[in-house]
């Protein structure tokens, strides 16, 4: 089978469009997972008509919550990175770790850039007041967040603090006409889903800037015995209402709140999670029409989406509207242009890639406006993934979804993909390394073990406190499962996964040592107290509550690079040399360890690489070698072995 660089780099590509907004111009605007620019497209026509000048040095970093951008009348404002990198040390000197510095910036139509403000602390949630007077984002102090503003009402440029929280500070929305906004908040060491709570306040207008006044919590009232935390919310565009996702028992609902009565009500009870797993960046996921009384939402069920729509003032309009109908089984970040008459949303499945879709409302009918995607880069089987359901091995049900070649027959060989997080989700989107992989003859399963999201409150909680325990034991019950049913050969068994999946790896080859037959750990997890050390607020409050109240001595015994001597079965490691949360000198310490006791390993090290990879050359040879190490351990030495064949003329360009 002949392979191109193309195909290769599908499998570590990611959605190609990251984020979108409408201008007040009805024009789409979207950043690209590729050259992380800005692009333009008109919102309204059914022919695309992309801005060809794009400022390619916006950097699109979600995962950390840079990269968000607003759109406003004078223009397009963005937080950007700076070419500077700072470095900030211990009081002992031992550690340091890059602070990247930003730039506010704006592009005018898409053509022109120029840097508004230069040198800002890294910052996420950026916003714009709906009359255009200030511009603000969240910025990380210590142990607490705050929201900084920056008027354009003055003329000094200068930024200032007007909000500090303890913990972390997420969501700030401001009303459409009052002097209020909104904001969630948790404490430093809490998860979101426990205890993020939605706040308004009042504000008063000094120097042309907002003060605001103590805010006061908004709860609605409760229902069962799980914590009701919130995930998102917004003011309703006629201002009366707030509309609030919150967990309610085993979901996440939607909420109206009537500002002037303080009267809540629920407006949703779906058997799905409207919600997705808090992270540091801010994508709405739920849309409110400008003009209608009307909430659209996304819904996922066992890994598949759709969409959901409730009307929060029903005693005022009549629920005429409905949402349009999609075949694609992965939604995100639903959109309203802002004469209400078109609706957007990045969406995949398992025959598209990911891209942008839009459709226009006409006599209540919706017609496809526009659609924006990758060029396939190979001709792949139109597939539907199995939902599959297992016991684990203390008898509780356990999800995933299977993708098999259309053409295969008798037990297959397996690749299990193990998603991080820890707490995640794997999603029936475009499955860019499932699609590869069952071209070549293998079965592929994504495990969305106990603690992964979207599966309801008790299934998610479950991973409480049993971090390195139950996420292994959930992945080698799959492979009991799928044998007993004649579905995959046991024998040839590989496993795939990277950071807190790397680790969820390493474990389940030290705890069922005779199970897999080829394994691969992408800089994995392997100090946990080291690790939370280094690792960002929010990411070390998630980790804490999977581990649960563990001493120093409980958390080293769950860590891979204190029990790997167990390890027997052939491991391929690859890292990054700048990688600060793992750093390489574990990863060495790991590799010797098994090479003295006669484990075979292989360890692979991009120079230029840190946490994730961000050059096109080093996710190309990475593929590669991982297609390659999994194809001589788990298929058959017979002449239906497959010959894999590399086009060199095909490679991409050095990007270092």
């Amino acid at each position: 089978m002949r392979i191109t660089a193309d195909t290769l780099l599908s499998m570590t590509e990611k959605s190609f469009v990251r984020e979108y907004l409408w201008t007040p111009e009805q024009q789409l605007a979207f950043l690209t997972a590729r050259d992380h620019g800005v692009r333009y497209m008109d919102g309204s026509s059914s022919s695309l008509t992309e801005d060809p000048r794009i400022p390619v040095d916006f950097h699109a970093e979600l995962d950390q919550g840079g990269g968000s951008f607003v759109a406003a009348k004078s223009g397009t404002y963005g937080l950007a990175p700076q070419a500077l990198t700072l470095y900030s040390w211990t009081k002992d000197g031992s550690r340091f770790r890059p602070v990247r510095a930003q730039e506010l910036v704006l592009w005018q139509t898409g053509y022109d850039r120029k840097t508004v403000l230069a040198r800002i602390p890294p910052s996420l949630g950026l916003q714009i007041d709906p009359r255009e007077r200030w511009l603000s984002w969240i910025s990380e102090h210590g142990h607490e967040e705050e929201l900084e503003i920056f008027s354009r009402l003055r003329q000094d440029r200068e930024v200032r603090s007007v909000l500090r929280v303890p913990g972390f500070l997420r969501n700030v929305r401001w009303h459409p006409d009052k002097a209020m906004m909104l904001y969630i908040s948790w404490p430093l060491h809490d998860v979101p889903w426990e205890s993020a709570r939605l706040y308004i306040a009042d504000y008063d207008m000094q120097d042309l800037r907002p003060v605001p006044r103590a805010g006061r919590p908004l709860q609605p009232p409760q229902v069962g015995t799980v914590p009701m935390s919130c995930s998102e919310a917004a003011f309703s565009p006629c201002g009366r209402y707030v509309i609030a996702l919150i967990r309610t028992g085993e979901w996440y609902q939607f909420w109206s709140y009537d500002i002037a009565r303080q009267h809540w009500q629920q407006i949703s009870h779906a058997q799905a999670e409207l919600a997705k797993p808090p992270r540091g960046a801010e994508q709405p996921q739920f849309a409110l029409h400008p003009h209608r009384p009307l909430v659209l939402g996304i819904a996922a069920e066992k890994g598949a989406s759709h969409f959901v729509h409730y009307h929060y003032a029903t005693d005022e309009y009549p629920q005429k509207w409905k949402a349009p109908r999609t075949r694609d089984s992965w939604l995100d970040q639903p959109r309203f242009s802002p004469d209400g008459r078109h609706l957007s949303v990045i969406s995949a499945s398992s025959q598209s890639l990911p891209g942008l879709r839009s459709w226009q409302y006409d006599v209540d009918t919706w017609y496809e406006a526009n659609r924006v995607r990758l060029k396939q880069p190979y001709r792949a089987q139109s597939q539907t993934p199995l939902r599959v359901e297992w016991p684990s091995l203390d008898g509780e049900t356990v999800h995933g979804l299977l993708y098999q070649p259309k053409d295969g027959s008798g037990p297959l060989p397996l690749i299990i993909a193990v998603h991080g997080g820890p707490v995640d989700q794997v999603s029936a989107g475009w499955p860019a390394k499932a699609k590869f992989f069952t071209q070549l003859g293998f079965a592929f399963l994504y495990v969305n073990y106990r603690g992964s999201w979207g599966y309801g409150s008790t299934y998610q909680r479950a991973l409480e406190g049993r971090w390195g325990l139950i996420d292994a034991e959930d992945v080698a019950s799959a492979v009991k499962s799928l044998g007993d049913q004649g579905l995959i050969d046991p024998n040839r068994v590989g496993i795939w996964g990277g950071a807190a999946g790397g680790m969820t790896v390493l474990n389940i080859l030290i705890r069922f040592p005779r199970l897999i037959k080829a394994a691969v750990a992408v800089y994995p997890y392997l100090d946990l107290p080291d690790l939370l050390q280094r690792c960002a607020p929010l990411k070390r409050a998630e980790m804490k509550w999977a581990l649960g109240d563990c001493t120093r001595d409980e958390m080293l015994a769950r860590s891979p690079l204190l029990r790997a001597g167990r390890i027997k079965t052939p491991l391929a490691l690859f890292h990054g040399a700048k990688d600060k949360l793992v750093p390489l000198e574990q990863m060495q310490q790991l590799q010797s360890l098994l090479e003295r006791q006669g484990t075979s390993v292989q360890l692979k090290t991009y120079e230029h690489e840190g946490h994730g990879w961000k050059h096109e050359t080093t996710r190309y040879d990475y593929a590669r070698r991982v297609t390659d190490f999994f194809v001589k351990s788990l298929m058959e030495t017979s002449s239906s072995s497959l010959a894999l064949q590399y086009g060199q003329r095909e490679q991409p360009s050095q990007s270092v």
